[in-house]
């Protein structure tokens, strides 16, 4: 994909005049953001958005005629699909199936790469023949109202047998076996089977995202069918085995969340009421990784960690070569960035979800920064470099004003930090050049179209 800039609108750093709208991110437009001066077309989209999916009918709006030609010309309708999408807090989360499974809640992850789901998921327990659908009929017939906590275990394991058997049922032996700790060594390490299967998003929601020169807006134009890869590496965990750096406080919340000890805490009189806040933020399973918002995780991060390769990559056709986030309406769309020429691109070839940024706190001085566009970082961190006062760890000061800009002087996007858990957090760490690090939290996709690609120019999705 060859970078590409908006030569009109455009704010630089210094004495720089508003635009007809903010653009930012990797091919970005705030949905309408549309000046006054054009109030016929204000009108006509003023009250468009709703919600992408529960308001299908009122999102037909004819497409001005100065977008005509927004998208590329060899990009045809089977070259773009949506989905609906829904927020937890700040992840961004789409129910997606594996083969035949039932439905999996993925959080959409762009700073790390490959598909991780809980192996439980690839079974179906609703069937009456699976080992688990065996054992709640068996407790029906014998009407135990429930389960009962002597069953929980025995009904996990149960679950677990029928992922497995399932798994290979549908998709024949593993492929390999490996694990990940998603880049922090304070977590476990989730050990995980791969298989090759094909992945599927549910059916097209019928919503187009279209950019103007006054702004973007969605269109619909009709739900179709479903948006499925073709078979590719989905890695199914299967345990969580301990943190690299054992000798640790996290070695010992990993040991304390055991089955094993947290059986011999649990016939101790007053032991797990000592312990139960100290262990309740260690995660034991990709569900209590995700705060239970989630089941799995779906990492599209083009140049991201992670063992890959992209799923979204797998899309036929077109649809593999990105996603367009928008988050504050609910949607997420497949295909060629539906922003460019309106939006802008940055950053070097294949290097998405990062980019060379510069940063202002408070109106200072500009400061170069190493920016990660991630969907999952929450709110975000800001490098202690720029800032007066504070250690790595502590919150950024409330109403803080963070001003983001692209290499070139191109506005992005900003924010106030928050009180508490929803401030940004202060970072140190720096790449390989000495550039500090910083991480976008959900802030630029908070209420614009942020266009994400999931494959470089050599048609390649990562690793």
């Amino acid at each position: 994909m060859s970078p590409y800039v908006c030569t009109d609108h455009r704010e630089r750093l210094g004495a720089w005049p508003r635009g007809l709208a903010a653009l930012f991110g990797l091919g970005a437009l705030p949905l309408l953001a549309l000046p006054t001066a054009h109030a016929d077309f204000d009108d006509l989209v003023s009250d468009v958005i709703v919600d992408a999916t529960e308001q299908a009918a009122a999102l037909t709006v004819p497409l001005p005629a100065v977008a005509s030609g927004f998208n590329d010309v060899n990009q045809s309708a089977s070259d773009i699909a949506s989905i609906p999408i829904h927020m937890f807090g700040t992840y961004p989360v789409a129910d997606i199936s594996v083969g035949n499974s039932s439905s999996i809640s993925v959080a959409l992850d762009s700073s790390t790469n490959g598909l991780f789901v809980p192996i439980e998921s690839l079974g179906n327990a609703s069937d009456e023949f699976s080992i688990t659908g065996s054992l709640l009929q068996l407790a029906s017939i014998l009407q135990i109202p429930g389960i009962p906590g002597w069953l929980e275990p025995i009904v996990k394991s149960a679950s677990f047998a029928d992922g497995i058997i399932g798994a290979i049922t549908q998709f024949g032996l593993p492929t390999g076996i490996a694990s990940t700790n998603f880049g922090d060594n304070d977590l476990p390490n989730f050990l995980y089977l791969t298989f090759q299967a094909p992945v599927n998003f549910g059916a097209d929601s019928g919503a187009r995202i279209v950019a103007t020169d006054y702004g973007a807006y969605i269109n619909y134009v009709g739900s179709g069918g479903d948006i499925v890869t073709e078979p590719t590496d989905v890695h199914a965990v299967l345990a969580a085995l301990p943190p690299n750096d054992f000798i640790s406080e996290s070695g010992l919340k990993y040991l304390l969340n055991t089955d094993l000890v947290s059986s011999i805490i649990g016939i101790i009189p007053g032991a797990k009421l000592l312990v139960v806040d100290y262990l309740a933020d260690y995660p034991m399973s990709l569900g209590d990784y995700l705060h239970g918002n989630a089941d799995g995780v779906l990492g599209f991060g083009l140049s991201a960690p992670g063992p890959g390769p992209n799923v979204v990559a797998a899309l036929p056709g077109h649809l593999g070569d990105g996603i367009t986030l928008v988050e504050g309406y609910g949607l997420a769309q497949f295909g060629r960035d539906p922003l460019n020429p309106y939006g802008t691109f940055f950053g070097e070839e294949g290097s998405a979800p990062y980019s060379d940024a510069f940063v202002r706190i408070n109106g200072g001085d500009a400061e170069a920064v190493r920016l990660l566009f991630n969907t999952a970082g929450e709110y975000g961190t800001v490098p202690k470099t720029l800032l007066t006062g504070g250690a790595a760890g502590d919150s950024v000061p409330p109403g803080t004003h963070v001003s983001v800009y692209r290499s070139d002087g191109v506005f992005l996007y900003d924010y106030y930090t928050g009180y508490g858990s929803t401030s940004s957090t202060i970072t140190s760490t720096t790449d390989s050049s000495g550039t500090p690090l910083m991480d976008s939290g959900y802030w630029p996709f908070k209420d614009k179209a942020v266009f994400l690609p999931t494959r470089s120019s050599d048609g390649l999705g990562g690793q």
